[in-house]
């Protein structure tokens, strides 16, 4: 990991702008943690959170963004996969650091119980991670449209060029041209 901005204590960056550009630097291109790029700038990981995405919605160049984007979406991917281990494992209920057993209700033996509180949680965090996927890929992000005018000065204009091109006289009418 390359060193980031180091500043004195009572010193900060000179605005958010600033410090949005040093926390994307360090995301996506030094590829840093959030929390380690809190403890290095001295402010909250849910700061670094608010400026790392106010960062891809700025308008940066898009290598940095793109790049920014496959950072994000790699940890997201590692982050699926590690709740998908908890939502395949079997857990147990615990009491005083022993195993729950119940009698099997067929069977009459002791079973141990299942606890579905990993499996709950995991499905919940399986959710945030979905959620922030697609923050991130964008389907929650405004439609961009380009609405371009066009006068009738314009249009004339236009007009005008492609009779001059086609060596039409400006003053022939379309029966005319016709014969």
């Amino acid at each position: 990991m390359s060193k980031a901005v180091v500043l004195s204590p009572g010193e900060s960056f000179r605005g958010p702008a600033e410090r949005r550009y040093e926390v994307m630097r360090l995301r996506a291109h030094e590829g840093w943690s959030l929390r380690a790029i809190a403890a290095e700038l001295g402010i909250s990981v849910t700061q670094v959170q608010k400026d790392y995405k106010k960062a891809l919605a700025d308008d940066l160049p898009p290598e940095t963004v793109a790049e920014a984007r496959r950072v994000a979406l790699d940890e997201l991917d590692w982050r699926r996969r590690e709740v998908l281990k908890i939502l395949r494992t079997t857990h147990y209920a615990h009491s005083f650091g022993k195993v729950i057993m119940l009698p099997d209700p067929a069977t009459g033996e002791d079973r141990p119980l299942e606890d579905s509180g990993p499996k709950l949680a995991a499905l919940r965090e399986l959710g945030v991670i979905e959620r922030d996927r697609r923050d991130i890929i964008g389907f929650k992000a405004p439609n961009r449209a380009t609405l371009t005018v066009i006068t009738e000065d314009l249009v004339d204009a236009e007009i005008a060029r492609l009779e001059a091109e086609l060596g039409i006289d400006p003053g022939e009418s379309p029966a005319e041209l016709a014969s």
